[in-house]
């Protein structure tokens, strides 16, 4: 054996080049944009006199999450198409389908919650599968299939509408709590559940490897025995 000279240590970063190294980090920057929009409209709309802020207090904060939290129940789907090498239009769509379905079955027909939400996610199911014949059977490019769907998802959302909106709180009694859980922290709560079963599956299941191995070399994991097929096609059920 022969005895290799010993590896000069590396020399030490100063706390600039550290904080550079930080800054790289997608989700830090993200974060740090974020304060800023939260610090600016903090002070934009400071209150004049003794009055309650308007825009830095608890309630605004539940309503923001509340809100953002769709659009990241979409961003979680949405992510496992990109992640697949896929691409998906039709998530705004799509959602909105599955929301006037549920309307359509609470508020017109009068069926119990339960199974107005089941009727709308079986539609997102539809809509899924769907997008994944298109690409899976018949071999549409993702941009173009997803973008059928998302036509023909709106465009059954208004003729489900008519132009109208449902009220769904006009059947939901004062101070619902599903599950003892307050209405306006479901949204967010939810957000984080599918967020931790997303990390999950994708790390954790060789399901989620598969995933990650078609969106690298679509070629090379069919030759490592991947059913590419299912795979995708399951990637855009899941999506919607």
């Amino acid at each position: 054996a022969v005895d290799r000279p010993a590896l000069p240590p590396e020399p030490a970063r100063s706390p600039w080049a550290r904080l550079g190294v930080l800054w790289k980090t997608r989700e830090v920057s993200t974060l740090f944009v974020l304060a800023l929009e939260v610090a600016f409209f903090t002070w934009y709309l400071w209150p004049e006199s003794d009055r309650a802020h308007p825009f830095f207090n608890l309630d605004n904060g539940v309503l923001v999450l509340k809100y953002s939290a769709l659009y990241g129940i979409a961003a979680i789907g949405a992510a496992m198409v990109i992640i697949s090498g896929g691409v998906d239009l039709s998530p705004g769509a799509v959602m909105a389908l599955s929301g006037v379905v549920t309307g359509s079955l609470f508020v017109q027909s009068g069926q119990p919650l339960a199974i107005a939400v089941a009727g709308g996610l079986a539609m997102g199911l539809l809509a899924g599968a769907l997008s994944a014949v298109l690409v899976t059977a018949v071999r549409l490019p993702p941009f173009i299939a997803t973008l059928g769907v998302m036509g023909i998802a709106r465009g059954a959302a208004f003729i489900i509408t008519e132009g109208r909106y449902f009220d769904l709180s006009s059947r939901i009694p004062a101070g619902w709590r599903p599950f003892g859980i307050p209405a306006d922290w479901l949204a967010p709560i939810m957000l984080l559940a599918l967020a931790v079963v997303f990390q999950a599956m994708m790390t954790g299941f060789q399901w989620g490897r598969a995933v990650f191995a078609i969106g690298g070399n679509e070629t090379a994991a069919h030759f490592s025995g991947i059913r590419v097929g299912a795979v995708k096609a399951s990637v855009y059920v899941f999506a919607a």
